[in-house]
């Protein structure tokens, strides 16, 4: 048996020893499922919430809303800050052309 070509897991096997646990493959999990709980308990909340049907549309499509904006928002800045790292030009085109592509020393 080639030790230096078994992966961590393989070698523990063939040990015949169990992988330890660590507090993270129980808290990533639990805390999965508590998140989706939570989407499932706010959401059931708002459609049994005591308000009209147009209110809660409202409040829904205003929500909506705001979260477009702020996705909008986060991309333009991780946009602005990636060409910021690439020393790229604000707006100007992170691919090259296929004219670029086919002759890599011509002059930009």
């Amino acid at each position: 048996m080639d030790w230096n070509k078994l992966s961590r897991d393989q070698m523990i096997g063939a040990l015949h020893l169990d992988r330890q646990h660590t507090t993270g493959d129980m808290i990533v999990p639990a805390l999965a499922i508590f998140g989706a709980g939570l989407l499932v308990g706010a959401g059931l909340g708002l459609l049994l919430a005591p308000k009209s049907g147009h209110e809660l549309r409202r409040d829904i499509a205003d929500g909506v809303d705001d979260l477009k904006l702020k996705s909008t928002e986060l991309i333009e800045d991780t946009r602005q800050k990636v060409e910021a790292q690439l020393g790229l030009a604000p707006g100007a085109p992170a691919v090259a052309t296929s004219e670029q592509a086919d002759n890599p020393y011509a002059d930009a």
